[in-house]
């Protein structure tokens, strides 16, 4: 009786551990982004075992930005290089199993190793919902940008919410339902045409609403959203 509790254990365990690397390794792929992480004049690139930096001629800023859940972290590359290109430098974080649940606290690293005056966050879909657990043990943090994301905690900092009219992935019951969380100095953006997966370059994400912007027209409006937030200039 107990080799045949062992045996069902096992057999149990081992279903589950092929399952859930099966579930891991079947994600979205960056596409079109070799241009965004090679060098030029303006922005560095530099890939490290934490991810990427975009270090641009900015000095006193650095976004931290977590991706979504089973997104190659590459995929926001374009967002990253613009905001760099502008002035903001970056970081995005190389989540394990690209899973950013499984890299909460993964900020911490980037924030020991680069000496900034302020640092900010971005967290697109499930790596906003991470990133509210991150910011309320981190005092570091001046302010966070939700991607089609919203908190599921109260937010004491500034913050702003970004997503698109046509984003069919995110549960707007749950974004309404939670914006009780929402920091007293919030902001809320909503791109006309906008959808969840044109935020980083990696394709239409299955259930998604369909391309009614080009998808760098999304990432610039975002880009000019988070450079007003960042400056406060409303």
């Amino acid at each position: 009786m107990k080799k045949k509790f062992i045996i069902i254990t096992i057999s149990v365990l081992l279903t589950f551990i092929i399952s859930f690397f099966i579930y891991v390794n079947d994600y979205y792929k960056a596409i079109d982004i070799s241009d965004y992480i090679t060098s030029n004049e303006k922005v560095k690139i530099n890939k490290t075992n934490d991810g990427y930096y975009f270090d641009g001629e900015g000095k006193n800023n650095l976004i931290i930005m977590y991706p979504g859940a089973k997104v190659d972290y590459l995929s926001y590359a374009p967002l990253l290089y613009k905001l760099a290109m502008n002035g903001i430098d970056c970081f995005i974080v190389k989540m394990p199993f690209n899973i950013a649940f499984f890299g909460i606290n993964k900020g911490n690293d980037i924030i020991k190793k680069y000496n900034y005056e302020h640092y900010y966050v971005v967290g697109h879909s499930l790596g906003g919902v991470v990133l509210t657990s991150f910011i309320n043990n981190n005092q570091n943090i001046d302010g966070i940008i939700y991607l089609a994301s919203y908190p599921n905690k109260k937010v004491n900092i500034k913050m702003i919410s970004i997503y698109g009219d046509n984003d069919k992935i995110l549960n707007m019951d749950s974004y309404n339902n939670n914006k009780k969380y929402w920091s007293n100095d919030s902001k809320e953006i909503i791109i006309k045409g906008g959808n969840h997966s044109s935020f980083a370059s990696y394709g239409l994400q299955k259930g998604d609403g369909k391309y009614l912007l080009d998808n760098n027209e999304q990432i610039d409006i975002t880009v000019k959203e988070i450079i007003n937030f960042i400056d406060d200039k409303g």
